[in-house]
């Protein structure tokens, strides 16, 4: 039947439909809110944390916050090829075998396009054409490019290294705060057992 109707794969569906469609690749803890282990003085555990403005998605500022559990802002995700990618909420936040139900669960229907309409965000390093990058990182379109891609040491040393830094790594910042007087998010040179450069996806 499937022959005769001309039925079309849900691969198909993704890839002539909806190609400019994210899919989360889904990776066993490399989803979730990043956060950092780096002991706190007021007890707090710090994540990752991004609040653009409305209709300005690369406007934001890249930051920590208190780790509320509520996903939203301080959701991510971490790609195959080592992008860490932004989630809003929607279609990032949800994986392949969820999304298919959605799509053709027979007690849901969605008109499309159900996904998010904002430009997909990556985490990326603020660096000058050549020369070592800047400490700072922003979150800007996804482009594929190597300011964007990361080595996330998950099971031994916990630190996220730019690929094309590989001896700079992600930190919470232990000597500078930012305007709400929280730790700044900085790519700092990588030191094994500095628990400000520790992170695990939760």
């Amino acid at each position: 039947m499937r022959d005769a109707l001309n039925c079309k794969s849900f691969d198909w569906y993704l890839q002539n439909i909806y190609a400019d469609l994210h899919i989360p690749d889904d990776l066993e803890g490399y989803y979730g809110a990043l956060e950092s282990s780096f002991p706190y003085a007021k007890g707090y555990k710090f994540c990752l944390d991004y609040n653009p403005p409305d209709h300005q998605p690369t406007r934001g500022v890249l930051s920590s916050y208190p780790c509320h559990g509520q996903g939203g802002n301080q959701f991510f995700e971490m790609t195959a090829k080592g992008e860490i990618r932004y989630g809003f909420g929607g279609v990032n936040n949800i994986s392949l075998k969820t999304l298919t139900n959605i799509i053709f669960s027979k007690h849901l229907f969605i008109k499309p396009p159900f996904h998010n309409h904002e430009k997909e965000l990556c985490i990326t390093i603020n660096a000058p054409d050549s020369g070592p990058p800047s400490p700072t990182l922003k979150v800007d379109a996804c482009q594929d490019i190597n300011m964007q891609l990361f080595t996330f040491e998950k099971d031994t040393s916990k630190q996220i290294k730019s690929k094309t830094w590989p001896d700079r790594c992600l930190a919470l910042s232990n000597t500078s705060k930012d305007s709400n007087n929280f730790p700044k998010i900085v790519l700092e040179p990588c030191v094994d057992d500095s628990s400000n450069q520790k992170w695990q996806f939760n």
